[in-house]
């Protein structure tokens, strides 16, 4: 039987081992390509995966959490502790991952419920993404004999260990809280990141409820629009407009982002695709761009459907029908005030 074996293996590699590793990885991209629950509009890190990849088992891990299982094959495309998932209009931060033989790379992403922001020592307000649990239940109050005394509310977070968040100590504060006129503020009382030493890392921070200073907490304005608390506030040169300062003409994002059109560099044919206008601020936040004089046009041989949506149309969708465009070209022209600022070519490909 050994010897049958060896026959068949003369037009293949004189290694079994590597001829059956070798058969394994093409099962694999073969298994790969028909699979049914890939994803395209799905970012990692804030970039495209190389090959989009497969997302599925998708549940509750509790009232308020979601836990999704992905696979990716190539090397570019290998996930590890730490990272950040854009899908389905969520943020998801990875919790493990493991590569299998280096053939394929399967990890566990846990959604993201609250965006965290924060004023450095340089003066520059950053933000993360992170997972917020209620932690009240395991350790709030203090017991005696004959009563039971009532503690302040305690979270547990979750969020990519980096040098920003690393340092995060005591006393830092935290305004978390969606009431913008009296928010419950919190404060780090605990910084574990050796739990998932691994990968990026996550550090586990615990904050114990505290409360507003009016005094020293600010509600300061994004660049976006949005306006957020932000605890133990300093006057700097960052990023903040100012609330009694008077909108500029042109937002000043214009002047301190990058602005960039998100979506593939490809369109199939007779399959609409979205696309979004967003802003790349000096912070290395990504956002929507939020602009009320924003527009689209698209430059080409043959028609396309244009559908213009969002709240203030930075989203395009795009879709064409006509045989004769498959290999050609799209130009789409991002404009403001009606003036093109930023063009992307988009080939057509034959869709699937």
């Amino acid at each position: 039987m050994l010897e049958s074996y060896m026959i068949s293996r003369t037009l293949g590699s004189a290694n079994p081992r590597e001829q059956m590793r070798y058969e394994k990885q093409k099962q694999i991209s073969y298994l790969y390509d028909l699979a049914t629950d890939r994803e395209d509009d799905v970012k990692l890190n804030g970039k495209y995966f190389k090959l989009s990849p497969r997302i599925f088992d998708r549940k509750f891990v509790d009232s308020t959490h979601h836990k999704i299982t992905v696979e990716t094959i190539t090397d570019e495309d290998w996930m590890e502790c730490g990272d950040y998932l854009e899908y389905d209009g969520m943020m998801w931060l990875c919790l493990n991952s493991y590569s299998f033989h280096k053939m394929y790379c399967k990890a566990t992403f846990m959604s993201c419920d609250w965006k965290l922001y924060w004023q450095n020592k340089s003066g520059e307000i950053k933000s993360a993404y992170v997972i917020d649990q209620n932690s009240t239940q395991y350790n709030s109050g203090e017991s005696g004999n004959d009563k039971i005394q009532i503690g302040a509310a305690q979270h547990m977070i979750r969020v990519q260990c980096n040098p920003d968040t690393l340092i995060f100590d005591t006393p830092m504060r935290f305004a978390m809280d969606k009431n913008i006129e009296n928010p419950t503020c919190y404060k780090v009382t605990q910084n574990d990141n050796t739990a998932y030493n691994y990968g990026k890392g996550l550090c586990m921070i615990t904050v114990m409820e505290d409360v507003l200073n009016r005094d020293t907490d600010k509600y300061v304005k994004l660049p976006d629009g949005n306006h957020i608390w932000i605890c133990n506030y300093f006057e700097s040169n960052n990023v903040i407009i100012p609330d009694n300062e008077p909108e500029p003409e042109i937002p000043s994002i214009f002047m301190d982002g990058k602005l960039s059109i998100s979506g593939k560099n490809e369109i199939k044919w007779k399959i609409p695709r979205k696309y979004k206008a967003t802003i790349k601020l000096p912070n290395d936040d990504e956002t929507a761009l939020s602009y009320k004089n924003i527009s689209w046009n698209v430059i080409s041989d043959f028609e396309v459907e244009m559908e213009q949506s969002g709240e203030y149309g930075e989203e395009i969708t795009l879709l064409t029908s006509d045989e004769n465009s498959i290999g050609e070209t799209i130009t789409l022209q991002l404009l403001i005030n009606g003036e093109a600022k930023l063009e992307k070519e988009l080939l057509v490909i034959e869709g699937f």
